[in-house]
C-alpha cells in the first residue's frame, strides 16, 4: 500500500532533485522514498551502534556477556545487514 503526502521543498533542493531523477531514470516519488529509507537506516544504525558500543563497555568492565548483550550484538548485526546488503 502506499500513502499520498505533500511536502514543500524549497525551490534550489527540488532543481537538484528533479536534475538527480532526470539523469537517472526516477522520478520524485522513487527518489523521496529511497531518501527516506536510507535516512531512517542511518538514524537506527547510529542508535545500534550506541547501544552495542555502551554493550561492550559493559562487557569489558563485567568480562563477560548477558543476554541483553548478545540481543543488542544481534539487532545490530541485522541492521548493518539491511543497510550494506550483505551477509555478516
Amino acid at each position: 500500500d502506499y500513502m499520498k503526502v505533500q511536502i514543500s521543498v524549497a525551490d534550489n533542493l527540488m532543481e537538484r532533485i528533479d536534475k538527480y531523477v532526470n539523469e537517472n531514470g526516477l522520478n520524485r516519488s522513487s527518489f523521496a522514498s529511497v531518501a527516506m529509507i536510507q535516512y531512517l537506516n542511518q538514524v537506527e544504525c547510529v542508535a545500534a551502534m550506541r547501544s552495542v558500543a555502551l554493550s561492550v563497555r559493559k562487557m569489558s568492565e563485567r568480562g563477560n556477556l548477558t543476554e541483553e548483550d548478545l540481543q543488542k550484538i544481534k539487532e545490530f548485526e541485522v541492521l548493518a545487514e539491511a543497510v550494506t546488503g550483505t551477509k555478516l
